[in-house]
């Protein structure tokens, strides 16, 4: 491992975990797609798969705002839990769009560096709980309507054999292909 001074070791270690902020902010992002695509959307489990697909590849068009808009005309939301929401939307786009410019100096001290480490800590575990509460939120919904995760994990299972398969058929002819 090599050996860095403490500013580099303070620089890695803030630019780490803007990382793991944004990777809590955007399961948060993901499971908000999945109880607008899927949990709360009656056209979904009636469909065939690729109206499944269709509807989570246009969830996953939206931006986080968009997918907080959407949720609300689909189910009436309590008002403290939409504050969440939006609280929630403005944190996430602050940290992508405007964290380092607002911090250009404090990333240049020990003592700015110290502070973002703190709050970036601080945003990872609120966007990790943000991420649970939504997670929890999707899974009553399905364990309602009997979409258990035995069930999530048996249906996985057939579709990541039918893939394989596809996947070997489909390697086996671009090697015949390539004589």
């Amino acid at each position: 491992m090599e050996n860095l001074d403490y500013d580099s070791q303070q620089r890695r270690e803030t630019f780490a975990l803007y990382g793991l902020a944004m990777y809590h902010a955007q399961c948060f992002e993901k499971s908000l797609v999945i109880i607008v695509s899927a949990a709360y959307n009656k056209e979904y489990f009636k469909s065939d798969f690729n109206k499944r697909e269709e509807l989570f590849s246009s969830s996953f068009k939206k931006t986080t705002g968009q997918l907080v808009s959407k949720l609300k005309e689909m189910v009436k939301i309590p008002d403290d839990f939409e504050n969440t929401l939006v609280v929630a939307v403005k944190k996430r786009n602050w940290l992508a769009h405007d964290y380092f410019w607002g911090n250009s100096y404090s990333i240049m001290t020990t003592e700015g560096r110290k502070k973002m480490i703190n709050e970036l800590q601080e945003l990872s575990d609120y966007f990790s709980k943000m991420d649970k509460r939504m997670v929890n939120m999707y899974q009553k919904i399905f364990n309602k309507i009997g979409l258990t995760e035995e069930v999530v994990l048996n249906h996985l299972s057939e579709i990541l054999k039918k893939i394989k398969k596809l996947y070997n058929k489909s390697f086996e002819t671009d090697l015949e292909d390539w004589g």
